[in-house]
């Protein structure tokens, strides 16, 4: 019997990664780096490094090498020695890769060098090369990370936008590990709270706010699978249950996580704060405090919301009772605020970093609530209460381990810690 080529028997094993929100994704290949000087294997635990970063990156779909190796073991064809042009293009061609990426690692008076190309399989040519400092193999995880962000913070060709999400680099954003986008939210002062609203929104005070970064969108269903999956558990550092099965968030299928089947671009649901908190220190970010949340949910508005205080103008940024047929929404689906934030009056409630207590009068600068509590805050309403609820200064105080059908949140990251802050500053 003729045997099936080996792309048509393991259609479901080839690729690993997150789907990031708001980017079509491309498949790529890494093919184990070429050792000069030094030995094998570190060239390809290098390119493990160099794979996962590009995994993290959700910028693409990624052949694993696992499967790489079988399908090129399939078709009598192997890595070693497959450094010039057209040899990466018949492997390229094989592993069904629009991109494929190759390098080598280099040993020369004690340090190490790492050089990567990306090359198109299409054209043959090379689309992009970053080479690295001298480094020790101690630090080689570090340096696959610098270096593939430094790769992609160019605008990876091919990669194309979704409507209305700005690229890596472009202005003051930047794509962080987890594969979303962020962008700088400018320090201001503002008053938050409100003088007419719930009594815990009262008073309202003076803060203000020294420039962050903010996901421009909620964290997806694909996104925290994705991180489920690589973290290995669904319990975060203290034993605390992170996040719950739900129909319109995450399930566990044979053992993995991955999202709910026609809601991989909606925001992540079900999730404790434990489980946003997780989430977000995983990846080197943080939740935003509940004064930056409202002051980037303003975005520089005094009124109800970013745009003022007309109702019949919300359907026009936010997922919320009388437009959301009672269900979520893809993220980023809606009008951006003026700091181009989407999604923060609606579609999903977004968990804060501090515990609940009344408001002081006093004006503060970047206040962090109180130390300890019982209960945590989401911000921002969600699709299943009405306008009033979506107000940029409403809080909804409850318990740091409540999951729901409507809890969210998104991520932030303190300036100076973020890799895009040179750039930013000026």
């Amino acid at each position: 019997m003729r045997k099936l080529p080996v792309l048509l028997v393991f259609p479901a094993l080839l690729f690993a990664g997150p789907s990031s929100a708001g980017t079509a994704q491309l498949t790529i290949a890494v093919l184990d780096f070429q050792a000069v000087n030094t030995a094998t294997g570190d060239a390809v635990v290098m390119a493990g490094f160099v794979r996962s970063a590009i995994v993290k990156s959700g910028f693409f779909t990624v052949v694993e090498r696992q499967t790489m190796e079988r399908v090129l073991a399939e078709q009598a064809l192997q890595q070693t020695g497959c450094t010039d042009q057209e040899c990466i293009v018949r492997l390229g061609k094989v592993l069904n890769a629009k991109k494929v990426i190759a390098g080598s690692l280099s040993l020369l008076a004690g340090d190490r060098f790492l050089s990567i190309r990306m090359v198109d399989v299409e054209t043959g040519r090379i689309d992009q090369e970053e080479a690295s400092e001298a480094f020790q193999l101690k630090d080689a995880k570090r340096v696959a990370d610098e270096i593939v962000n430094r790769f992609l913070a160019h605008g990876p060709p091919g990669v194309v936008s979704a409507p209305g999400v700005r690229r890596a680099g472009t202005g003051n954003t930047f794509t962080s590990r987890d594969g979303a986008v962020m962008a700088m939210v400018p320090a201001g002062t503002f008053t938050m709270g409100s003088r007419d609203g719930e009594a815990d929104e009262r008073p309202a005070h003076r803060v203000a706010v020294n420039a962050f970064y903010l996901d421009t969108c909620e964290v997806t269903n694909t996104a925290y699978a994705a991180f489920l999956n690589e973290f290995g558990r669904d319990t975060d550092v203290d034993g605390q249950r992170m996040v719950y099965e739900c129909d319109w968030g995450v399930r566990r299928v044979n053992g993995r996580w991955e999202a709910q089947p026609g809601y991989e671009l909606n925001p992540v649901v079900a999730v404790t704060w434990h489980g946003a908190a997780g989430y977000a220190r995983y990846w080197g970010k943080r939740l935003p405090t509940e004064a930056e949340w409202e002051y980037a949910c303003r975005a520089g508005a005094v009124g109800k919301w970013c745009f003022g205080d007309e109702a019949d103008r919300l359907a026009e940024y936010a997922w919320y009772r009388e437009n959301s047929d009672e269900t979520t929404h893809p993220v980023g689906s809606k009008s951006a605020n003026q700091f181009g934030l989407k999604d923060m009056n609606g579609n999903a409630w977004e968990w804060v970093a501090d515990w609940f207590a009344p408001y002081a009068k006093d004006a503060a600068t970047d206040p962090t609530g109180p130390a300890s509590g019982e209960f945590r805050i989401l911000r921002g309403g969600s699709w299943r209460y009405s306008a009033s609820w979506s107000r940029s200064a409403f809080r909804y105080r409850v318990l740091p381990g409540l999951r729901n059908s409507y809890g969210g949140f998104r991520c932030a990251m303190s300036l100076e810690t973020s890799p895009a802050a040179p750039a930013a500053a000026h």
